[in-house]
């Protein structure tokens, strides 16, 4: 894997105030974490920090702090609210001989065979969350779309890496092809003719429905108009 130098600065104690202070002089306050060691407090200036955060790559680190040397990972980065400025980076201390834990970016290789039948790639999943040994992580977890169909996809349970383990859900996906409405569906044979005899002829007119004639209502008989006598 790829490694990045960072020189850094111990602080001179923790605290808002202090953390403010830093921050003003373009520093960002930091803290390196390590199992069965005591915790590292550092300033590391800004402009060569955004370096190292603002990249699709990963990176293991090698801290120079004063003069002492560690490898580590970024762990986890604040940032401010308003400004979205980095307020604060937490890194972990790794060590040749201990598994690390570490998200690395996936690229896609080829030209998908349902792509080229009129479908859309979809790429879900640009990172994966592996664990190895320092000396076996990947810079790139590189995969292969050649032989990928529409309505299929490649899942993590697919992705093998010497000596790695994917600790993302086994049936998560990371890239498929979807149907679009520019895919035509073949219709298959019978189909057809099928369609054809449910089809009306032209020109043919259609039947006329028996209806039975009204009979006229039977007159009343008019009722006689009684005579009086005179």
């Amino acid at each position: 894997m790829r490694t990045f130098e960072l020189k850094a600065l111990k602080r001179e104690g923790v605290g808002r105030k202090l953390s403010k202070k830093s921050r003003k002089a373009n520093y960002i306050p930091c803290v390196l974490y390590g199992k069965g060691s005591e915790n590292v407090f550092f300033t590391t200036f800004e402009n060569e920090v955004k370096k190292l955060v603002y990249t699709p790559l990963v990176y293991t680190v090698k801290l120079d702090v004063d003069g002492e040397k560690y490898d580590a990972i970024l762990q986890d980065i604040q940032y401010h609210p308003v400004t979205e400025k980095i307020q604060h980076i937490d890194f972990i201390r790794i060590y040749e001989d201990k598994k690390v834990d570490i998200e690395v970016p996936v690229k896609l290789h080829g030209f998908a065979i349902g792509v080229k039948e009129g479908g859309k790639l979809t790429q879900i999943r640009r990172k994966l969350k592996v664990r190895g040994f320092m000396k076996d992580l990947p810079d790139v977890i590189n995969l292969n779309i050649d032989d990928l169909k529409i309505g299929h996809s490649i899942k993590v349970q697919d992705v093998k890496v010497d000596n790695i383990d994917c600790l993302d859900l086994k049936n998560a996906v990371i890239a498929t092809v979807k149907v679009t409405r520019n895919v035509v569906e073949e219709v298959t044979p019978g189909q057809e003719g099928a369609a054809a005899a449910t089809t009306p002829a032209a020109g043919a007119a259609p039947a006329a429905e028996k209806t039975e004639a009204k009979k006229p209502d039977a007159k009343k008989p008019e009722a006689k108009k009684s005579e009086t006598k005179k």
